[in-house]
């Protein structure tokens, strides 16, 4: 899943295994998409194994917290400003 946030900034969703999580974890990685990469760091700063994901791993990987989070600040700076409102 692609998303665009911001001042053209892409980000894209993925499940992925992380360290210290026994699942996966849909987190989101900066980049209009996966292109293959074995690791990355996601959004909110964790290291992660990157594999091509099946419909299963979708469908039960949560979408990690931090990561949006991370993402709707980005975007509310972007809409307003670094002083909020």
């Amino acid at each position: 899943m692609e998303v665009v946030i911001g001042m053209g900034e892409r980000h894209y969703w993925l499940p992925v295994s992380s360290r210290g999580e026994p699942r996966m974890i849909r987190h989101a990685f900066r980049g209009s998409r996966w292109e293959g990469r074995p690791a990355g760091t996601s959004v909110c700063g964790v290291p992660c194994a990157m594999a091509e994901p099946n419909e299963l791993d979708w469908f039960q990987a949560p979408t990690c917290r931090a990561c949006t989070e991370v993402l709707i600040a980005e975007q509310d700076v972007a809409r307003h400003g670094e002083g909020g409102e």
